[in-house]
C-alpha cells in the first residue's frame, strides 16, 4: 500500500473486515486506512499472503474506495519508475497523479462516457459560484483577475 507521506516506503494493511468485501482491491485500487490518528487515502500496489509486520500490528483497511482501479498496470509502473528515478516517494507521485478530490477520497465521482474518451472520470457536483451564464471572463473578474484581451 502507498501513502501520501514523505517515508519511502509502502506499508502491509490486512483486507477489509467488512462482510461486504469478498475480495482484496485490485493494484491501483484506492482505499482508506488508519495511519496513527489519521485516516488517509492509499494506493493498492499488490497483496500478498504473509507480511514482515506482526499478525498484531497489522491494521485492517478500513473502506475500498473504487471497485475498478483508477492506475492501471501500465501508469503504475510508469509511476513506479518516475519515483525510483527522481528519487521521490512513492506514494507522493502516486498522489500527484491524481485528481485533488481523488486524493482526498471523495466518492462522489461518476463515470460517463464522453466522446471519444470511454470512461472519462466528471464530478457530479456543478462549480461553486458558477453559473451556465458564466463567461470564462466573467470567472476571470469574480476571481479578481483583470480582464485583459490576449
Amino acid at each position: 500500500m502507498a501513502l501520501d507521506t514523505p517515508l519511502r516506503r509502502l506499508f502491509d494493511y490486512l483486507p477489509p473486515a467488512s462482510p461486504g468485501a469478498l475480495q482484496l482491491p485490485a493494484p491501483g485500487s484506492r482505499v482508506r486506512v488508519p495511519f496513527g490518528r489519521q485516516r488517509l487515502v492509499g494506493v493498492v500496489l499488490a497483496s500478498a499472503d504473509t507480511s514482515e509486520v506482526p499478525p498484531g500490528r497489522l491494521k485492517p483497511i478500513l473502506e475500498v474506495l473504487d471497485p475498478k482501479p483508477v492506475l492501471d498496470a501500465a501508469a503504475l509502473e510508469l509511476l513506479g519508475w518516475a519515483a525510483r528515478y527522481y528519487h521521490h516517494p512513492i506514494g507522493e507521485v502516486l498522489a500527484g497523479a491524481l485528481p485533488k478530490a481523488l486524493r482526498l477520497g471523495a466518492s462522489d465521482l461518476i463515470l460517463m462516457n464522453a466522446p471519444n474518451v470511454p470512461g472519462t472520470v466528471i464530478h457530479s457536483q456543478p462549480m461553486k459560484n458558477a453559473t451556465s451564464a458564466q463567461t470564462p471572463s466573467r470567472m476571470a473578474n469574480a476571481a479578481g483577475k483583470d480582464n485583459e484581451a490576449p
